[in-house]
């Protein structure tokens, strides 16, 4: 009984044709921990760097999320830091995040050099409402 439980948990059953399909496997969001300051490109990237391994958290420089560039990443939170750009289209960043399940921060650089502070708050608030448990 308990095996047939676990095989029904990898399905879908649909109303239209196909009726059933299989769920995608979801991989751990683990990362090897290593000291990575060295990555970072602009004295804002380095600053929020230090500042979140100060906060006992480890962040990644330059990750890639959905075939977007992310500035520093907190995989296991799944929380992105991007640089605010004219250019970038920040809802459909968002929503495409959002569908991988990833919470987006859009930074200032020069604001995050005089505060980082702020930031530091938003991600503790995301953290505290988050599992640190890959999905």
């Amino acid at each position: 009984m308990r095996r047939m439980k676990k095989i029904i948990k990898k399905f879908t059953i649909m109303p239209r044709f196909p009726f059933i399909h299989m769920k995608p496997n979801r991989k751990a969001s683990l990362v090897l921990v290593k000291d990575n300051w060295e990555a970072c490109k602009n004295e804002a990237e380095l600053k929020l760097y230090k500042y979140l391994r100060e906060g006992n958290y480890y962040p990644t420089p330059h990750y890639k999320v959905e075939g977007y560039h992310v500035n520093v990443a907190l995989v296991p939170y799944r929380l992105a830091f991007i640089e605010r750009n004219h250019s970038l289209d920040e809802k459909k960043i968002t929503r495409s995040f959002r569908k991988k399940q990833w919470h987006v921060l859009f930074y200032d650089s020069e604001k995050l050099i005089k505060d980082t502070h702020e930031y530091l708050q938003m991600v503790q608030q995301h953290t505290d409402n988050t599992k640190n448990v890959p999905i």
